[in-house]
């Protein structure tokens, strides 16, 4: 009977710690709604095991308890823990799928549906390429995303390789509604004033992380603009700039974009990110065209 004891008191300590540990490793992290409602399930079960274990514990002097008891306790405890695993692993997936610098928070997206066609407006974009090609790619992105900036020259690459067959338009998506998160579209508009869109929206992704006037000013004067021009219309068009990123925003999420970047070819959603990827899906859509 002491061993069974000790088992039983073994098995107490060690809920206490796994408990201890995991609400310490996990309280200070923003988790899915998921796994906060799953936690809090795990919280009811840990207080009945505790309030249980706390009687066995100030009895267990005195008290003989069977096989079958202690079997039972022993389990609750492992159930216990396999919650713990399970909510672990679902904060680990999706982590992981936080590797970027986004901070939009998705809870558990539906899968991508790539043969619907979406309705896509130019609208206010510039168009960059021969306005008249038969394929148009338009890419969401945040030019402080990590993966934006890596992607966006492949797909500006691959389009460059058709001679006036692919076009391409870049729809803002700034990940955080402040003005530091909109401030490099802004300059990417005001820069398109005088014709200079493309090459500060690729410049501005080279410099994603020192965004700011003063690196909006350095990058005109390098790409030769009338600086005082530039921050005239980066400055006082700002109520035209900020409709603008409003529109590509609701766009965007009207038609499923729920990270960055996000590649559209005549509407498709492209699973393009390299340059024979990209080449793939345009080859596709000049096939359909040329029928």
């Amino acid at each position: 009977m002491e061993k069974k004891k000790n088992t039983l008191f073994f098995a107490v300590i060690l809920g206490i710690f796994i408990i201890g540990n995991f609400v310490s490793s996990y309280s200070s992290n923003v988790l899915l709604k998921k796994i906060l409602k799953r936690q809090k399930e795990m919280l009811k079960t840990q207080n009945r095991i505790k309030d249980r274990l706390i009687s066995i514990i100030s009895s267990a002097a005195n008290k003989n308890y069977s096989e079958d008891y202690i079997k039972a306790v022993l389990q609750n405890q492992e159930e216990l823990k396999r919650i713990i695993s399970g909510l672990k692993s679902e904060s680990v997936s999706y982590k992981t799928a936080k590797k970027s610098d986004s901070k939009i928070v998705v809870e558990s997206p539906p899968e991508f549906d790539y043969t619907k066609v979406y309705n896509i407006p130019i609208a206010h974009s510039p168009v960059i390429g021969n306005k008249n090609a038969p394929v148009t790619f338009v890419v969401f992105l945040d030019f402080r995303c990590g993966y934006a900036a890596e992607y966006y020259p492949l797909m500006v690459a691959a389009a460059k390789e058709y001679s006036g067959e692919v076009n391409y338009v870049v729809k803002h998506f700034p990940l955080s509604q402040g003005e530091e998160a909109k401030s490099p579209s802004k300059a990417a508009f005001a820069a398109g004033k005088q014709g200079e869109y493309s090459q500060m929206v690729e410049a501005l992704l080279k410099n994603r992380k020192n965004l700011n006037e003063k690196k909006y000013k350095e990058i005109a004067e390098q790409l030769g603009l009338d600086i005082e021009k530039f921050l005239k219309d980066y400055k006082n068009k700002d109520n035209k700039w900020e409709e603008f990123i409003k529109k590509d925003v609701e766009l965007g999420k009207s038609i499923g974009v729920r990270g960055v970047p996000m590649f559209y070819i005549n509407g498709l959603i492209s699973r393009g990110r390299d340059i024979p990827g990209f080449k793939k899906d345009i080859d596709s859509i000049l096939k359909g065209v040329k029928k």
